[in-house]
């Protein structure tokens, strides 16, 4: 009786997560495996567990494209695993003994937790969150200015729970009223958020300059090839500032150097910057080891006057990414036309950083970014729900890419695809919005899903004692 469940479960996951998902589809793709995880016993487990691996295995897999290797795929596929079997083992055996009520709030409880977890205490950053494949619902996502993406996540698992009482027979009336209000709440909310939300202070005029030069199979392009390209690079920078932008941003690595000419390259950004009166966020790539590849991933900032307003290094390396990890205090900067911030590329996943930026009252935060075509154009979206929660603008210039600007509203200001001509100018507003993640953080979701998890350990007590 479980066999249509898993393969319906298993082609649910494929076909809403990641490249190419359909978001409407995320609001159910749990819902078959909470029935037949109530379905199994026994040996039978294995074969389930051995159906979500592969359904986790195989949406993970569509993202990992050239130049990842396949078995990439693994080091979110496994953990994803482990997180499913805990939450549906849990949940068969809360519906089994304690109830249906109790198995949808655990699960809803769980979600939060694990969502929060994932993104906070693990290197597999907002990618972990049940949530995140609505990084393009604009409208869903202005719940996470409030609650976050935990929040998110509950909302949607307290629908799957309600959706798989249903499919088991059970009829929470309550209940199903109680979550087809809080969607319709949700969504109506985010639609006049969207609708309301209208800058009204200064905007910058920001650029993001973009290569597609990258690493070569000796870990460094040719070297007359990384020599045009960062004459090109500053080129286009010279393009940008022609058109009025006060902030020019380079993607991430865009400059591919050599220990011995990290002195040069930093003269000449300083000057250019000076010259052009801009700031500039160059942004390289030092290899220190080239058999491995090691390098130092950073961004110089230089202020109008050619002086280093900051280095920054890439503070979360993508797992099994050759970056020498940076540690240096996550810090904002008073420039004449606001207060603005860094970070590089998968640090931007990451929820606090953004929180860290904002509660220090950055407007605008410009994030380099690199990526391959599996994770286009989503991971370029993700970064509109971190400027939702924290209440920033954003902008993310990318290689191999979609480069993008967002206000604090996630909405695309400027857009360029991957295969643009590497200048992208917008106005962006540097004014910061207010939002209750930005000052409470995940603190009342999980607080909520604690006093669910003690209520559901009380009820189950209460039950097992009767019986």
């Amino acid at each position: 009786m479980t066999i249509p469940w898993i393969a319906a479960g298993i082609l649910l996951t494929v076909l809403a997560g990641n490249r190419a998902g359909v978001p409407l589809l995320l609001w159910v793709a749990a819902v078959p495996w909470l029935v037949a995880a109530v379905h199994t016993r026994g040996r039978a487990w294995i074969g389930l567990l051995l159906a979500v691996f592969l359904a986790q295995t195989l949406v993970v897999l569509k993202i990992v494209t050239a130049p990842m290797p396949p078995a990439m795929a693994l080091l979110f596929s496994v953990p994803a695993t482990l997180g499913a079997a805990v939450l549906l083992a849990l949940f068969s055996a809360t519906w089994r003994r304690v109830g249906p009520l109790a198995a949808i709030w655990l699960f809803a409880a769980l979600t939060t937790i694990g969502d929060w977890s994932g993104y906070t205490h693990s290197d597999l950053s907002a990618w972990t969150a049940s949530a995140n494949g609505f990084a393009t619902d604009t409208v869903l996502m202005q719940l996470t200015s409030v609650v976050g993406l935990a929040g998110v996540g509950a909302l949607v698992a307290f629908v799957q729970g309600v959706l798989a009482a249903f499919l088991l027979n059970k009829r929470p009336w309550r209940h199903t009223i109680a979550a087809a209000v809080l969607v319709l709440v949700a969504l109506t909310w985010g639609a006049w958020r969207l609708d309301a939300g209208v800058h009204t202070g200064p905007t910058v005029r920001v650029a993001a300059i973009t290569t597609r030069l990258g690493p070569g199979s000796g870990g460094l392009p040719a070297d007359a090839e990384r020599v045009a390209e960062i004459d090109a690079l500053f080129e286009r920078s010279r393009m940008a500032a022609n058109r009025g932008a006060q902030l020019v941003v380079w993607n991430e690595a865009a400059a591919m150097i050599r220990p011995n000419e990290e002195a040069t390259l930093m003269a000449r950004g300083a000057d250019f910057a000076r010259a052009h009166r801009i700031d500039l966020v160059l942004a390289y790539a030092i290899a220190v080891e080239l058999a491995p590849l090691r390098y130092r991933n950073e961004y110089a900032w230089f202020g109008p006057d050619g002086a280093v307003v900051e280095v920054y290094a890439k503070h979360h390396p993508v797992p099994g990414e050759p970056s020498i990890r940076g540690d240096a205090p996550l810090v904002v900067h008073a420039r004449p036309y606001g207060v603005v911030a860094g970070a590089i590329c998968y640090d931007w996943d990451f929820p606090a950083v953004g929180r860290s930026y904002a509660a220090q009252g950055a407007g605008l935060v410009v994030v380099p970014s690199s990526d391959w075509r599996g994770i286009d154009p989503l991971h370029t979206q993700m970064a509109a729900v971190r400027a939702i929660e924290s209440g920033v603008s954003v902008l993310r210039p990318v290689r191999d890419a979609a480069s993008a600007g967002f206000d604090a509203y996630g909405r695309p200001r400027g857009w360029m695809a991957a295969d643009g001509d590497g200048v992208l100018v917008l106005e962006l507003p540097i004014t910061p919005v207010a939002t209750l993640y930005r000052r409470w953080g995940d603190t009342p979701m999980l607080a909520g899903a604690g006093m669910v998890l003690v209520a559901v350990a009380l009820l189950a007590i209460r039950t097992l004692r009767r019986r």
